[in-house]
């Protein structure tokens, strides 16, 4: 999952974060799963297949980058997503 904190070092939760971000993927199309607090979880099927994983994962970049560009947890998110993506 993502964990969408306002800062780094105290990991201090940023729940209006993710609620703007789950509601940015809906817009999208991509129905995501949050704790209302903090965590995003990414959970696709085991037999997803490649190019709908794919269109999920920009969806959900998308959803990120709504947020301030220059909170850098997010930078790190998204980041992360890019991550997921290489090792699928």
């Amino acid at each position: 999952g993502l964990d969408i904190v306002n800062n780094k070092e105290t990991k201090e939760k940023d729940a209006a974060g993710v609620e703007l971000i789950v509601q940015q993927a809906f817009k999208r199309g991509l129905h995501i799963v949050c704790d209302h607090q903090s965590n995003i979880q990414l959970m696709p099927p085991l037999t997803i297949e490649r190019t709908v994983l794919d269109e999920g994962l920009t969806r959900l970049i998308e959803s990120i980058k709504t947020m301030d560009s220059d909170n850098n947890s997010l930078s790190r998110d998204c980041m992360s997503v890019h991550l997921l993506r290489q090792m699928y």
